[in-house]
């Protein structure tokens, strides 16, 4: 565990934190067929190549307080820029790659930066376009791991050191309901999250982080941040498809990752075992489904009922830990969840079934990614965990128009601690509505239990108000969709100031295999009539409240994604763009 004085006060302080670990591996990734890697000393001395190079004169000409933006995927690329960005002076600025061309000038016309760096020539042209169209004066530079950079270091040496309290990164939102904001981060408020969450975890450098959310997101960037800080090898791969083969091939001990990932996890893998069962003798086929099922049930039950089942039951749970090392490998300590709701059913599984604990976080961009998790003592399932340390919550007033059809005791979830944002970018009037009276409103209808356990309904600006008057809370709708109905991989409802709800929904295809008779599709690639009957009657027999269900739905064609911007990073949907989008076909559910 690493002393709490041992953590930087600035994030210049970082490569020299690294030498000192001395590390083989700092980064690993993979290329092709082959994993690489780079040592402490192989990243600093990147790092100050680059910072030379981006502070030269002849060259960028970066300055202090100048800003660098980046638009970087995971990789060692992404720190090394951020690094050398912040050695020459600058305020760095992430970008997602997963940004629209609309969001990069959003963007790059606010951040106003001086240069931009791309580790690839096609997000090297989307800057140059944008800046084009904006007219900025901001030179573009394309950088690899593989790049010699040679600049004069005297071209960084003299670089005051900054203070806590300047700005030291500016993240934009994610815009699920406006435009992009540009949240500034302090270097105190980075660190200080990456502080709390390593006092409630104590990570050591024996760990191995494997990281696949992209690091331009708040939540990532706490975790590598505290990974570079502590010692901890980083794993990066690009695509959320490679996640099984990574955790097979790497044996990480810690992941973070959205729920869409356990989701998938639960409704996949008991189906893949199925079928790999059959070439099997008669006694496995019956002992692996009643081990996997009795862990879930042991699980939900009471914590005495789990330490008796542990002990009364010495054949299934071998069975279980096998199944768990071929999914996670065997070194996994603990997963954590982030980004949107987890649901109670898929934490059940993950941590019952394959008896690896799984903790649900919640934060924001505004609060440097994590504000309250779960802690390894009090795992309260459906819950956002108790504030982390140094975080403090309480409830402020909701609008009247929400507060009379809301439980006793909802509030607006409000925060406070050294992670909270110094604001937004060029936008005082915005700041000043967040943040009141030294309290940051979040936006998010929540509980506290007596305990400091938080629960988080909804978001207020997303609640949908039917014609009669009822309100209904989307996210945790959709959410209860999904769990009931193994069908509806996705599930988006609409209903603001109509009779009823109608939804767009993207069938699980791994499920429809086992489920529905093929073909899916007809020849003209719509989905069939059995389809649409299987999904119907998922959604009758689901038992949702009469002003809840669904009285009519769209099946798309193809899932949304955040590669036509239809969902956040984070797999969050951006309702304001899905109705640009499938305005149309929304619309003729409600003829």
């Amino acid at each position: 565990m690493v002393a709490k004085q041992a953590f930087p006060r600035v994030l210049q302080d970082l490569p020299a934190i690294i030498a000192s670990h001395e590390k083989d591996r700092v980064f690993t990734w993979k290329e092709g067929d082959s994993w690489r890697s780079l040592s402490s000393a192989e990243v600093v001395d990147k790092v100050r190549g680059l910072a030379a190079h981006l502070a030269d004169p002849d060259e960028c000409g970066l300055t202090r307080d100048d800003r660098a933006a980046f638009i970087i995927y995971n990789g060692p690329e992404w720190h090394i820029v951020r690094m050398a960005c912040a050695a020459a002076g600058a305020v760095t600025v992430p970008i997602l790659t997963e940004a629209s061309d609309t969001d990069l000038e959003v963007i790059l016309g606010t951040a106003q930066p001086k240069v931009v760096v791309a580790k690839d020539d096609a997000q090297a042209d989307r800057a140059r376009n944008a800046i084009d169209k904006l007219k900025l004066d901001a030179a573009v530079l394309t950088y690899t791991v593989d790049d010699e950079l040679t600049s004069p270091e005297s071209s960084v040496a003299e670089r005051p050191r900054p203070s806590e309290d300047d700005v030291a990164m500016i993240f934009f939102t994610s815009g699920t309901t406006s435009d992009p904001k540009g949240v500034m981060h302090t270097h105190r408020s980075l660190l200080a999250n990456s502080d709390s969450c390593q006092r409630l975890f104590s990570l050591s450098p024996t760990d191995t982080n494997l990281s696949f959310l992209p690091v331009s997101h708040v939540f990532q960037h706490t975790v590598d941040t505290l990974a570079l800080i502590v010692g901890i090898t980083t794993a990066y791969i690009e695509r959320a498809e490679q996640v099984a083969a990574a955790l097979q091939e790497v044996e990480p001990t810690v992941m973070v990752a959205v729920p869409r990932v356990f989701e998938v996890m639960r409704n996949v893998l008991p189906r893949r075992i199925e079928a790999n069962l059959k070439q099997k003798s008669v006694v496995l086929q019956k002992l692996v489904p009643a081990a996997m099922s009795m862990g879930v049930k042991n699980y939900s039950s009471s914590p005495l009922q789990r330490l008796q089942a542990s002990i009364t039951n010495p054949i299934l749970r071998p069975i279980r830990r096998k199944v768990r090392d071929e999914v996670f490998g065997s070194r996994m300590r603990f997963l954590i969840s982030g980004g949107a709701s987890l649901p109670v059913h898929v934490a059940s599984y993950v941590q019952g079934a394959l008896e690896v604990p799984l903790y649900q976080g919640w934060g924001m961009t505004e609060i440097a990614g994590a504000g309250s998790c779960n802690p390894p003592w009090n795992n309260v399932l459906g819950s956002c965990g108790a504030a982390l340390p140094g975080v403090s919550f309480k409830l402020g007033p909701l609008p009247s128009e929400l507060a009379e059809d809301l439980p006793e005791g909802s509030g607006e979830v409000m925060v406070q601690g050294p992670m909270v944002t110094k604001g937004y970018l060029d936008d005082p009037e915005a700041t000043a509505v967040l943040i009141q009276d030294g309290w940051m409103r979040t936006g998010d209808v929540g509980r506290l239990d007596p305990d400091g356990t938080m629960w988080v309904v909804d978001r207020i600006k997303g609640f949908i108000a039917l014609e009669s008057g009822l309100k209904i809370m989307p996210q945790a709708l959709e959410d209860r969709v999904r769990s009931m109905c193994p069908l509806i991989e996705q599930v988006v409802v609409f209903g603001d100031a109509r009779p009823h709800l109608v939804a767009l929904i993207y069938p699980g295809e791994a499920i429809l295999k086992h489920r529905v008779p093929e073909p899916h599709r007809d020849a003209q690639g719509q989905w069939a009539d059995a389809v649409h009957r299987a999904v119907r009657d998922e959604l009758r027999d689901a038992g949702l409240a009469a002003h809840e269900r669904i009285r009519n739905f769209h099946l798309l064609d193809k899932p949304l994604a955040p590669q036509d911007n239809t969902l956040t990073p984070t797999m969050k949907p951006r309702r304001r763009v899905i109705l640009e989008q499938y305005g149309d076909a929304i619309e003729k559910l409600y003829v």
